[in-house]
């Protein structure tokens, strides 16, 4: 339903109906995002504002501020409305291949001191600890393709058994 809802009608998808349901839903969550931004200003964040010199400013301050919401509450429609599906994968997933520099679905944490994405030192040390997981998505906006994923989001790991150590040093320093 959502879908429908926040999809633009074609010209021959428009009778007088699904124009007033369309336009009913976006007038709908122009009032929530409205009222979002409303409570937002209002609220003990205002003293965060620099302080408005004139009406005309406040006005725009508010303006802006509505704008971003709006568009982040389009943004969230649309977002809902896809026709994809998420997967996570964690430490369990993850716990049994070493890591590599290559990986498509690894990236080492900052706390390992690599000098880029190409550099290998961590390759072959076990993953320890998953400080954040990777994210997959399957499927397409049109509804197909299931089987195949695409990593939104590389996992970031701690690696143990034989990391680089902060300094640069030899192999088996570092210890998650």
């Amino acid at each position: 339903m959502l879908r429908l809802l926040t999809t633009p009608l074609t010209p021959n998808e428009a009778n007088e109906e699904a124009i007033n349901t369309t336009n009913a839903y976006a007038a709908h969550r122009n009032a929530i995002c409205y009222q979002y931004a409303q409570d937002f200003i209002t609220s003990p964040i205002k003293y965060l504002f620099k302080p408005c010199a004139t009406r005309e400013a406040a006005e725009q301050l508010f303006k802006d501020l509505e704008s971003v919401v709006q568009f982040a509450g389009e943004l969230s429609s649309r977002l809902w409305a896809r026709k994809t599906s998420m997967a996570t994968r964690g430490l369990a997933d993850l716990k049994g291949p070493t890591f590599s520099a290559d990986s498509n679905l690894l990236r080492v944490h900052a706390l390992h001191k690599l000098y880029d994405e190409e550099d290998d030192r961590c390759d072959g040390c076990a993953v320890g600890v998953v400080v954040h997981p990777a994210v997959l998505g399957f499927g397409s906006s049109d509804g197909d393709d299931y089987q195949t994923s695409r990593v939104w989001m590389k996992a970031e790991v701690l690696v143990t058994e034989g990391a680089a150590s902060a300094d640069g040093g030899s192999k088996g320093d570092v210890k998650a």
